[in-house]
């Protein structure tokens, strides 16, 4: 049975009200996620890093930069001391207080 008239129109009218409340509760969910996960974002403790360093590395070419500069023996040491320290432990293995 096909629908015309007033009854199609109502109908329609209906599908469309759902439909909007739909993508307005997506979009504020949506804005909800975006809260939660800028709150979740890991932040790197306050430790001394070598001067350059920048961390996480984010892309091939900072990688290769770092793995170079780990032959001088000076910064090899500074790195080494920047991640013994207990902040910096728990930061990479991603362990919460």
């Amino acid at each position: 049975m096909l629908l015309v008239g007033s009854k199609f129109s109502a109908a329609l009218l209906k599908v469309f009200t759902i439909l909007e409340d739909m993508r307005e509760t997506q979009r504020i969910q949506g804005s909800m996620m975006q809260s939660i996960l800028r709150h979740l974002e890991p932040q790197l403790p306050n430790v001394s890093l070598p001067e350059g360093v920048t961390l996480p590395l984010t892309v091939m070419s900072e990688f290769d930069d770092f793995e170079a500069r780990l032959n001088d023996p000076a910064f090899l040491k500074a790195i080494v001391s920047s991640f013994c320290s207990y902040e910096m432990f728990v930061w990479c293995i991603g362990v919460a207080d």
